[in-house]
């Protein structure tokens, strides 16, 4: 029997849940059942509530590129008009509501990609080094078949019209009991289970997103297939203070592992750039990555010319996310990247695992 920190250091460290792979791979929880039952990706383990995936299992596949050469947008019925969703769901045979095993409702588009709910706004590929927009349900519905239905304008986390509509089709249409429905007006995430005698349960329940009022502009985008999420700084602040963003930020990143830093030219060779409708452009000059393959992109610029700690914002971020600085003080930002984040995080691992 091994002790019980070493088996959760393993499943930490070497276990994805489907959420989990999906992200990894820049694919829906949806697209990984898909990958299951076409037997390109074999789990560990398997039950009535998800997979389990050996991490290197996932990751060979995301090596390969090959499990999903076309990324095409799919159906979110409702256009974020309440009324619309109400009345697709009123026009469905009882027996689809019959069928729906877990329902999973987002306040933000953040939380619900977070989750895996996301598709492109445009067809793309895992060669695209461009930055795809996607749009994230706010209302899932997960069948018995292992397809889903996917609504955007019943949402939850207030007190307004989309949430009561989540309230009514939840209490009329699939019979959740109104004390579980009523759950809705008050968690930013909110996810309900169906147990063996056809009652409900709450299986999660989020009070408060990492998106609050104040909180910097964020995105997902598809880059190459994979999901990143793009932090776009007031382009006011001139100093910028980085304990703002912390929230969002530890919520979305769970280990860091790497960090690059590149001047604007190259950022926009590499099609790291978005333009919006007015022609102003986003550069991301800074890209963390972390241990389950997730990427934060920040737009601060950076120049090439200046050593790292001249450039204020940047030594600010590095300091507030307790990051190591540069030895060599003749490095330039071009050239600069970091292996290793946390070096003393990792060095604490290493010897819990000597002890």
């Amino acid at each position: 029997m091994y002790p019980k920190e070493v088996v959760a250091r393993i499943l930490e460290e070497d276990v994805l849940f489907t959420a989990e792979a999906g992200q990894v791979l820049g694919i829906t929880p949806q697209a990984v059942h898909s990958l299951v039952h076409r037997k390109k990706l074999i789990p560990i383990r398997s039950s009535s509530g998800g997979h389990l995936f050996y991490r290197r299992d996932v990751e060979e596949l995301l090596a390969k590129k090959t499990y999903l050469p076309q990324m095409t947008p799919r159906e979110i019925i409702g256009g974020n008009i309440t009324s619309r969703c109400k009345d697709y769901l009123n026009s469905l045979p009882v027996e689809v509501f019959d069928q729906v095993l877990g329902i999973a409702i987002f306040e933000h588009a953040f939380d619900a990609a977070r989750s895996g709910y996301y598709t492109p706004v445009e067809p793309c590929s895992m060669q695209d080094k461009r930055m795809v927009a996607t749009v994230s349900p706010s209302f899932v519905m997960q069948l018995k078949s292992g397809e889903e239905i996917w609504l955007r304008g019943l949402n939850c986390g207030y007190g307004g019209t989309g949430p009561t509509g989540s309230v009514d089709i939840l209490i009329e249409k699939l019979g959740v009991a109104p004390e579980l429905a009523n759950y809705v007006y008050s968690n930013s995430v909110i996810k309900y289970a169906r147990l063996s005698d056809g009652t409900w349960e709450v299986s999660d329940a989020v009070e408060n997103s990492a998106v609050t009022v104040g909180c910097p502009r964020c995105s997902f985008y598809l880059y190459e297939g994979r999901l990143i999420l793009a932090m776009a700084v007031e382009p006011n602040q001139k100093t910028v203070d980085w304990s703002e963003y912390m929230p969002l930020i530890s919520s979305y990143l769970m280990h860091p592992t790497s960090v690059a830093i590149s001047n604007e030219e190259h950022s926009v060779a590499a099609g790291r750039v978005e333009f919006s409708s007015s022609g102003k452009r986003n550069i991301y000059q800074v890209v963390i990555n972390d241990s389950i393959g997730n990427q934060l992109w920040i737009d601060i610029p950076v120049a090439d010319n200046i050593h790292f700690t001249s450039q204020t914002n940047l030594a600010s971020l590095f300091e507030t996310l307790g990051l190591p600085k540069p030895i060599e003080p003749s490095e330039s930002v071009k050239q600069y990247f970091f292996k290793k984040l946390f070096v003393r995080h990792n060095s604490a691992a290493q010897k819990d695992q000597r002890d």
